[in-house]
């Protein structure tokens, strides 16, 4: 169906046109709309921008036919106007030309002429539709290409650093256990123990690497599996403590929790202890001889659980972009910090998984404050597909 615009200032041109399309309003083929001037046709354009062809007198009150195209041409509406009138004055004629009216009818009305116009008028309205159409799917095709671009690159990035990453952690444990065979020999073994301390962590960080690709490739892909068992969280809480307490003391940091909960949760535990693992690290490896905290806020049917440290910090600028994948903070932090930029993005998809949410509030050079929330017991109807 074509939306049709009829702008004249006499009564009876409503019932004219009206009476003479009759076949063509019941078969649904036109509609039209009527205004009285220039202004109230502006309107109408502002509230059916489906509109593909004007009809517009020339001779009207409040805002007359040549000012309405006028304004037409100066926003760069191209809708097709066909100029009706009775006075066919030379500079009407060239005035309408130069703001690119479309042809013009005279009244009386040769209806038989006008319909071939607007058919003609209507069939170049397609067009330029078809061609708007067709370049705006160009300009989204190199827009998606340019994204795929990007996302390309910053998993090139990505597998890059892994790469270094595990090349360096692999040479720390082969270096190590070729120190750790000539000490064998030897009968003074003092350093043994700091080279298997030495070895044990280079081999953790190469494990956590691998995780968090499989992870990461299994959350994109949607595969991530959940296996829901009754879980009691103070057993949880005195694991997260002691990996966790290790970690603190290496970077100088106090670190306080509670040990003890009478809840019991329904939910996947590794999964969770993954969140909170990820979350805790974070903030031991971003604060150095200052404090974190992790405490517990039960707000049925939810338990969150607080993080709090007073380490460096983090702008709103790297805030926007912590949670998505390959990307670390790396303004205002003092030394290099290892590691692939995946696990803020992976606790997140995994909270969510549980039917969860992490948020977070941080202000530069005064901490961080992550919200892990997870249902007290997971419902399938609570989690995201």
């Amino acid at each position: 169906m074509h939306t049709i615009l009829l702008i004249d200032d006499e009564p009876d041109m409503q019932d004219l046109f009206s009476q003479y399309f009759r076949q063509e309003i019941a078969q649904q083929r036109y509609h039209f709309l009527f205004a009285n001037n220039g202004r109230q046709a502006l309107n109408l354009l502002q509230t059916h921008p489906n509109i593909q062809l004007l009809l517009c007198d020339i001779r009207m009150p409040i805002m007359d036919g040549l000012s309405f195209i006028a304004h037409l041409y100066d926003q760069g509406i191209t809708t097709p106007v066909i100029m009706i009138t009775a006075y066919q004055q030379r500079h009407n004629l060239s005035t309408a030309m130069h703001y690119r009216a479309y042809d013009f009818i005279s009244k009386p009305i040769d209806f038989n002429e006008l319909k071939r116009t607007m058919h003609k008028a209507l069939s170049l309205q397609e067009k330029r539709q078809k061609h708007a159409s067709l370049a705006l799917s160009i300009r989204d095709l190199h827009i998606a290409r340019e994204a795929a671009e990007l996302e390309n690159q910053q998993k090139k990035a990505f597998f890059n650093t892994v790469n270094t990453q595990c090349h360096t952690s692999l040479h720390a444990i082969m270096g190590y256990s070729q120190l750790l065979k000539k000490l064998a020999l030897r009968e003074h073994q003092n350093d043994y123990p700091d080279s298997l301390a030495k070895i044990s962590s280079a081999a953790d960080h190469l494990l956590t690497l691998m995780n968090h690709v499989m992870d990461t490739n299994s959350a994109h892909e949607s595969l991530l599996s959940l296996n829901i068992q009754p879980l009691s969280l103070s057993v949880l809480l005195q694991e997260i403590h002691h990996l966790i307490s290790l970690q603190a003391q290496r970077h100088h940091n106090t670190f306080s929790m509670p040990l003890d909960s009478p809840l019991t949760l329904t939910t996947d535990t590794l999964r969770l202890k993954q969140c909170l693992l990820n979350l805790l690290s974070n903030a031991c490896k971003f604060t150095h001889r200052g404090g974190i905290e992790l405490t517990l806020q039960t707000q049925a049917p939810f338990l969150i659980f607080h993080i709090i440290d007073s380490g460096q910090g983090i702008s709103p600028e790297e805030q926007e972009k912590l949670f998505k994948p390959f990307t670390q903070v790396t303004h205002h932090v003092e030394e290099y910090i290892d590691g692939t930029g995946l696990g803020l993005y992976l606790s997140r998809q995994l909270a969510q998984r549980l039917g969860g949410d992490i948020s977070l509030q941080s202000t530069l050079h005064e901490g961080s404050h992550f919200q892990l929330r997870i249902p007290l017991h997971y419902s399938p109807t609570t989690a995201p597909n």
